[in-house]
């Protein structure tokens, strides 16, 4: 027979802690409206996914956003904040520079405040992922890129919620 143990409860001034983040109604109705990062599509200090196909220019889309950011020029007509940005090339560098050959083509020189890392940095690497946040502390991007989720998450299953919670917490880092 299995003793059931007893609940030690809450730990001590935890619940005080709780107490003192929740917010009131008047608190939560009368915060600001989050800020656009492109106007009606991307939020600033938020986490999105891109999501399509195979084949449909998703690095393309991510590259022209992080090039209009980092400009601080309208993309498709939609106002953009204006900050620097940083594109984490997972699947390899190897297609970025005629991809920038080309947007530089059609819309002039690319802004020297879009950085780029050179290959995937692994979620479950520990040390790799806290040297790409203290990264984006210095540099305070205003968008990050990383291209793509599966490069940057070699071992995790994306169809498992601990290891896709694991890769949500990442990104909110």
């Amino acid at each position: 027979v299995v003793e059931a143990t007893a609940d030690p409860g809450p730990v001590p001034g935890m619940a005080d802690v709780l107490i003192s983040r929740m917010l009131t109604v008047v608190q939560l109705r009368d915060r600001p409206a989050p800020v656009a990062l492109i106007e009606g599509l991307l939020t600033l200090d938020s986490a999105s996914w891109l999501i399509a196909r195979s084949g449909s220019y998703k690095s393309f889309v991510g590259l022209d956003w992080a090039a209009h950011v980092a400009a601080g020029r309208a993309w498709m007509g939609r106002t953009v904040a204006c900050g620097p940005a940083v594109y984490v090339v997972a699947e390899g560098v190897g297609g970025m520079g005629p991809r920038i050959r080309a947007w530089e083509q059609r819309n002039g020189e690319m802004s020297q405040d879009v950085r780029f890392v050179p290959f995937p940095i692994q979620v479950v690497n520990d040390t790799a992922w806290a040297a790409l946040v203290a990264v984006c502390q210095r540099l305070k991007p205003a968008l990050i890129v990383l291209d793509t989720q599966a490069r940057i998450t070699v071992g995790l299953d994306e169809n498992d919620n601990s290891s896709m919670g694991r890769l949500v917490e990442a990104v909110e880092q």
